[in-house]
């Protein structure tokens, strides 16, 4: 949790929080379970603080577990927590309590599918050396790289959907040693957004595509496509904290 004041970044994250909360809060009538986990808006003027507001679900047999307190985020525009009920239909119940202003399950989002992609399967024809790249010039990312400044030394860490540890241009490979130095897989393999997080050691993934391909803009080594990083000799971690399924081999992993 936010242990300073609030900057732009976190009243932009709780304006996030809202607007989801004004589209989505449902009456009890309106929730449709689609996994375990749900948002909570809570009335502060009713409970005294959420620790209050648990033990009052305990003691009436709605048993759950606090997947994040986001209580002190922006009490005066949003007082609440996302919980995980060990019964989703415990939800109904939850909504009728006097201190609940709102539940909304917490769902993945889609994005709309690309109208178009282009894959690039071999070099380009004319081959452009990878600072002739248009956005790294447009960007003086070529100017860094002719003081001959890659990164070296540098350790670059993301929180994202995870990593192609064996792609060409980032691996073959994962930790120490590797280009792909460190990292940690925060949810686990099955985690689809509602349901609970099971942590491991490895951040690998071959459907982790946005992770990759931000991880590519940082840290990207030129294999002949005429492109390479920013810093193509930093070090790169991934924290993988995003949900990932199957489709996501084949379209982008936003939620």
């Amino acid at each position: 949790m936010l242990a300073q004041p609030l900057g732009s970044c976190g009243l932009l994250a709780a304006g996030c929080l809202l607007f989801l909360y004004q589209l989505a809060g449902v009456t009890s009538s309106d929730i449709r379970t689609n996994g375990n986990r749900f948002i909570v808006k809570i009335d502060p003027k009713k409970t005294d603080s959420l620790d209050d507001f648990c033990h009052h679900l305990n003691a009436i047999n709605i048993t759950h577990s606090v997947a994040h307190d986001l209580t002190g985020i922006s009490p005066d525009n949003f007082y609440g927590a996302s919980l995980y009920l060990d019964n989703p239909n415990d939800a109904h119940a939850l909504a009728n309590l006097d201190s609940v202003q709102s539940v909304t399950p917490v769902t993945p989002m889609k994005p709309i599918s690309p109208v178009s992609q282009h894959i690039l399967t071999k070099p380009p024809p004319d081959g452009q050396s990878p600072d002739g790249f248009t956005p790294q010039i447009q960007t003086r990312v070529s100017e860094l790289h002719a003081k001959g400044i890659f990164g070296e030394g540098i350790k670059v860490a993301f929180l994202d959907s995870g990593i192609d540890c064996d792609h060409p241009a980032l691996g073959p490979g994962f930790g120490p040693g590797h280009k792909i130095g460190f990292g940690y897989d925060l949810v686990g393999e099955d985690f689809d957004g509602s349901n609970k997080p099971v942590p491991d050691s490895d951040p690998c993934t071959q459907c982790g595509v946005h992770g990759t391909h931000v991880a590519g803009i940082v840290g990207a080594k030129d294999v002949g496509y005429g492109f390479q990083g920013v810093a193509p000799n930093a070090t790169l971690g991934m924290y993988r904290e995003l949900p990932v399924t199957l489709t996501d081999c084949h379209q982008s992993d936003l939620y």
